[in-house]
């Protein structure tokens, strides 16, 4: 995977141990990050941040 130079990613899931295998992969990969641990969190998140792509947890809370 050949990550593009300032493409943020934005994950939005509540299970920590998810969170930290995506970072660590995502990272290695060259991409910059943000996390949220629920839906609520996750939209005030993409809308500041205005991430290229979206990640989310199939049962996130707070949606």
């Amino acid at each position: 995977m050949e990550a593009t130079p300032g493409k943020r990613i934005l994950i939005i899931e509540d299970e920590r141990d998810v969170v930290d295998l995506l970072t660590l992969n995502l990272r290695k990969a060259g991409y910059t990050l943000a996390t949220a641990t629920d839906g609520a969190a996750g939209l005030d998140k993409a809308r500041s941040e205005k991430p290229a792509l979206e990640c989310l947890g199939w049962r996130s809370a707070k949606f």
